[in-house]
């Protein structure tokens, strides 16, 4: 459970608060904070979906802070980046193509909530996640080619591993898209 605000200590010492999840939810850029200083990549999110507040009295009290449950991905890096790669530079990208032999899902991998790579499509990505694929359990799923600068196919500029699960679900709303609300304990 992540929220958009860092938590009092009133909400954080609340026992009510703290059984129901909320007074321990993360400010979504903790999550960030956390990998980096345990040598891990950015998180990935996959998915999240708003928490509805629907009692009177935990809405008094965690006032406007929102809340929403997030699934991310982790990956450890390589140490050595993959020759020719400049770790720095987030204008260079690469190819790479799912050969779609993940048990359960054949047809695709969903990378992140943005980035779904199509099984024997070939997709470009900034190369820091070229280094994350090479340095996961998927390794083996995928095919690598390096294709240069940026600026020559324009694909990979919106990538940002640094956004906020709250800034999704608002696209999400504004562009239509039906939000399942996540509900911890039936009156919450």
């Amino acid at each position: 459970m992540y929220t958009n605000t860092y938590q009092s200590d009133m909400v954080r010492k609340d026992k009510v608060l703290w059984g129901e999840g909320f007074a321990g939810a993360l400010h979504w850029k903790q999550l960030h904070e956390i990998a980096s200083k345990v040598g891990y990549s950015a998180p990935c999110l996959v998915s999240c979906s708003p928490i509805a507040i629907e009692r009177e009295d935990f809405k008094q009290m965690l006032g406007e802070a929102r809340y929403c449950s997030g699934t991310y991905r982790l990956f450890k890096p390589l140490t050595a980046q993959p020759k020719d790669i400049d770790p720095s530079c987030h204008s260079e990208v690469s190819l790479v193509t799912y050969k779609g032999q993940i048990l359960h899902h054949e047809e695709s991998f969903i990378y992140d909530h943005g980035l779904t790579l199509l099984k024997g499509v070939q997709t470009s990505v900034p190369v820091q996640i070229i280094n994350i694929l090479l340095s996961s359990r998927f390794a083996n799923e995928f095919e690598f080619q390096l294709a240069g600068s940026n600026e020559s196919n324009g694909c990979c500029s919106k990538w940002n591993h640094l956004e906020s699960p709250f800034d999704v679900l608002k696209r999400k709303a504004e562009s239509g898209e039906q939000l399942k609300s996540c509900k911890k304990v039936k009156g919450c």
